[in-house]
């Protein structure tokens, strides 16, 4: 299983855990509605901003749902995985599909993507 959990800064911003990501910053998620900050325009003007948290975005739900997966171009790209593969990532394009599918709904109050 692979983690950013030792993450100490954001790979973008660079700001520590805890603190708010800076405005631009790539890896941060709109507090309001849970995509990335830079591709929401319905909250762009939102006065809150998502906070660092040390981890990359979607990888505490995905441990949380149990979604790994494994890099296998010979099979068509991202195929599903048990957490305990050498190889395992975050299957953070399951993340966002079932966030598409309204399996997972964004919990402003946990900014997490949270089940109904």
């Amino acid at each position: 299983m692979t983690s950013t959990a030792t993450a100490i800064h954001c790979p973008d911003c660079q700001v520590e855990p805890g603190t708010p990501h800076e405005l631009g910053c790539d890896v941060a998620c709109c507090p309001v509605c849970g995509i990335q900050q830079l591709q929401c325009r319905e909250h762009e003007f939102a006065e809150v901003f998502s906070i660092w948290t040390g981890r990359w975005p979607g990888e505490v739900e995905c441990e949380r749902e149990g979604w790994w997966c494994i890099w296998r171009p010979g099979e068509g790209g991202w195929v599903r995985c048990d957490p305990d593969h050498p190889e395992a990532r975050h299957d953070l394009n399951r993340l966002l599909i079932a966030a598409g599918n309204r399996e997972l709904v964004w919990s402003r109050e946990h900014q997490q993507w949270v089940r109904l």
